[in-house]
């Protein structure tokens, strides 16, 4: 047996054995749980369940049957609406990954657009739309947050969105780094679920960006997006499975649930789903869902990251046993174990970090550590006679002028505590913008981060992880042995990250160094390369 063949049953006795926990069942209770009972059953354990009866008293069950009612709250205030041609918004179309047109509109001319049968109409902005205050006036009608759930996960929810439309609109099949309390108010929700030990079966793919618009002849067509990175998507749809166009979904079963109106579906992270709707007597499907940071997803995503990686190897693996070995001895025994300070410390201290480089005229000096083992890079920035915001963008393309670059930016506000963001370059010369806020939402993943102000100069720390393949935020770039494009920026005293920089450097950085002239050394740089450092 060929030892990609070996990988292949490993990764299906595994995908068995796991979807045998879950049964191939969603459990339905009949009142909601108590915090510790809802994280031992079900959050620990990564399994979905449906809480039925759990927002009776929710003002918008009652509210919310009636069109009118939106209306004379929401008034002549303006939402953002995704429209497409086919309801298949965020989906595979001619090879692209397309997006949706955005047309800004009022809550009445929406319902009156729902009635188009030539284009559809969804209120989906997954960047905690609901919050937005052009639905402050809604938020009388639900809770800020599921106590239980609030509780359960040790903190409030990240984000709350809102989700209105019709049966046309369709969600392809797709995972979240959150932890997901999805709430139907009308009308019915029927999700296709797959747990995240499917991953290697699912024929992921990378696909270039693109976006519905209306031509001049008022035809609709999907327009590349230009200079946009290729994200991983899923072409299969799950509830017509095509066996002969995917022939790894053999492995795997699609579990349907059906939510209706008043339960709450607790959806665990990484879980892949996709979402259909049936409308309710007033011709729409409406749900509120609450996206929390997972107290496990490290745990799991580094799961998840094993199946893909080892799903990739399975079709591109061509070596030998005795090579597989001779690479795990070499990244045991020249890589750097450097021990990751997890940033307990806010200030930079002499002999803490082994690499450094001075950047933006000798103004800021960049400090760094990593270990490959651990798939993790701690990088500090000191910037001198600085005290407002200093960032550093991570770019594989020198000639971009860090356009579309991953950046993180970090201040010390006036309590004297850092904040560190996950954001990212959107245009040459714009601000930074954060991770969450970007369509699709990303996240926030920075592991640990401090700083803090000394001496007039200002001191930011953060831990990542080096490889970002498979952490479900398109919006992260990986650091690999290759030399990387790299920008710092700051702003001498402003901590607004939307105000201008002051200063400005940018360099080729390798950040993973392996010093050594033997052959083994060559081996170790091919391996890492292989996957994808």
């Amino acid at each position: 047996m060929k030892y990609n063949e070996e990988i292949e049953d490993v990764l299906t006795e595994y995908n068995f054995e796991q979807s045998d926990i879950y049964g191939g069942v969603i459990h339905y209770i009949k009142q909601k749980p108590s915090p510790d009972d809802f994280y031992f059953h079900y959050v620990s354990q990564n399994k979905p369940v449906v809480i039925q009866n759990g927002v009776d008293d929710w003002k918008a069950m009652e509210s919310w049957r009636d069109n009118q009612y939106f209306i004379d709250k929401l008034g002549e205030t303006k939402i953002k609406v995704a429209v497409t041609p086919n309801g298949r918004a965020d989906a595979i179309h001619n090879a692209m990954f397309c997006m949706p047109q955005e047309v800004d509109m009022t809550i009445g001319q929406f319902f009156d657009q729902l009635k188009n049968q030539d284009k559809v109409h969804y209120v989906q902005h997954q960047n905690g739309n609901f919050l937005d205050e052009s639905f402050s006036s809604l938020w009388q009608d639900v809770e800020s947050d599921l106590d239980f759930a609030t509780k359960a996960f040790r903190s409030g929810p990240d984000v709350t969105n809102i989700w209105i439309g019709d049966h046309r609109s369709v969600s392809s099949p797709h995972k979240d780094p959150y932890e997901n309390i999805y709430v139907v108010v009308c009308g019915v929700k029927v999700f296709y679920l797959l747990p995240p030990c499917s991953q290697p079966w699912l024929h992921e793919e990378m696909y270039h960006q693109a976006l519905y618009s209306l031509n001049k002849d008022d035809n609709w067509v999907s327009k590349p997006i230009e200079q946009s990175d290729p994200i991983p998507w899923i072409p299969v749809d799950l509830s017509n499975i095509d066996y002969e166009k995917y022939p790894l979904m053999k492995n795997v079963q699609p579990i349907k649930v059906t939510v209706k109106a008043g339960e709450i579906l607790y959806l665990p992270a990484l879980w892949y789903h996709q979402v259909e709707q049936r409308d309710d007597n007033s011709g729409r499907c409406i749900a509120v869902n609450y996206w929390y940071d997972s107290p496990l997803l490290s745990h799991y995503h580094n799961t998840h990251t094993m199946l893909s990686k080892l799903s990739k190897i399975n079709q591109r693996l061509q070596y030998s046993m005795m090579q597989l070995y001779m690479f795990v001895f070499l990244l045991i025994t020249m890589a750097p174990t450097a021990v990751i300070s997890d940033t307990k410390t806010p200030f930079v201290v002499d002999g803490e970090y082994p690499f450094q480089k001075s950047m933006m005229g000798e103004r800021l000096d960049l400090y760094w550590n990593y270990s490959i083992q651990k798939n993790l890079i701690e990088i500090a920035m000191v910037a001198k006679d600085i005290t407002g915001w200093v960032a550093i963008g991570i770019d594989h393309d020198p000639e971009s002028g860090m356009k579309e670059a991953d950046c993180i930016v970090g201040f010390v506000g006036a309590s004297g505590r850092a904040t560190v963001i996950d954001a990212y370059l959107t245009a040459k010369g714009a601000p930074p913008k954060p991770d969450v806020q970007q369509i699709p939402p990303g996240k926030n993943n920075i592991i640990a981060s401090n700083g803090g102000i000394k001496d007039g100069c200002v001191h930011i720390k953060f831990v990542r992880n080096l490889n970002v393949s498979g952490n479900g935020d398109p919006w992260d770039k990986s650091i690999t042995i290759n030399p990387i494009a790299v920008a710092v920026a700051a702003n001498d005293r402003n901590i607004d990250i939307n105000t201008m920089h002051t200063y400005r450097s940018k360099d080729e950085i390798q950040f993973i160094q392996i010093k050594n002239d033997s052959k083994l050394s060559d081996w170790l740089n091919h391996f890492l390369k292989y996957f994808g450092f």
